[in-house]
């Protein structure tokens, strides 16, 4: 079937293949959408026309597309990014081996816990792919979480360096003051000796 005498390929049939593979790319596809706008009438380079772009824009409902976006969720970040920038924002750090996803969930779960009122679901959702900030105080609250997390990590850094440096510095003098005290042990040795061997000398 599809195919004329002699085995070759019907155009038909080839048009129905391509489009068939064709409707599985789409549909194994994420597709954006491109608004196109023309910058000038004449259509020429190096040319722009404020006025008949702006017309465009406002026709295209890009501003009330801008302002739905902003009414709805502003910050949109995918799970692995989440997942590695705010893992610093619970106590107990997520198993980085776990599926994104699931490691986002932990974050929120912990973070809600641990900071009852701070972050509400209001505030944030989880998505298919990407987690959903609703605005600016959201992010902040995780950004803010972070750094402070962050700024006890270098502190708890920064006191075991101080602590291994004064252990080397106190060792140091420690093992300078045994050196000092054995060679003066020696040299006292040593004089002793000498006036032992004087004394049987004299007599």
């Amino acid at each position: 079937a599809g195919k004329k005498k002699g085995g070759k390929e019907s155009l038909g049939a080839k048009f129905k293949a391509d489009l068939a593979q064709l409707m599985r790319t789409l549909q194994a596809t994420n597709p954006h959408f491109i608004r196109c706008v023309k910058a000038n009438e004449e259509k020429v380079p190096s040319k722009f026309t404020s006025p008949m772009c702006l017309d465009q824009l406002k026709n295209a409902g890009l501003f009330e597309a801008i302002r739905i976006r902003k009414a709805g969720y502003m910050y949109r970040i995918d799970f692995l990014e989440f997942a590695k920038r705010y893992r610093y924002c619970v106590q107990r750090a997520p198993d980085m081996s776990l599926e994104p996803r699931e490691i986002c969930s932990y974050i929120i779960e912990n973070v809600q816990a641990e900071n009852p009122g701070k972050l509400d679901d209001e505030i944030l959702a989880v998505g298919k792919t990407k987690m959903f900030l609703r605005n600016q105080a959201g992010k902040k609250i995780l950004e803010d979480l972070r750094n402070r997390s962050l700024k006890k990590r270098i502190l708890v850094i920064q006191s075991v360096f101080r602590m291994v440096l004064t252990k080397r510095r106190v060792w140091a003098e420690k093992w300078a003051e045994e050196e000092r005290l054995e060679k003066e042990r020696r040299a006292a040795e040593m004089e002793r000796l000498l006036q032992e061997k004087g004394e049987a000398c004299v007599v």
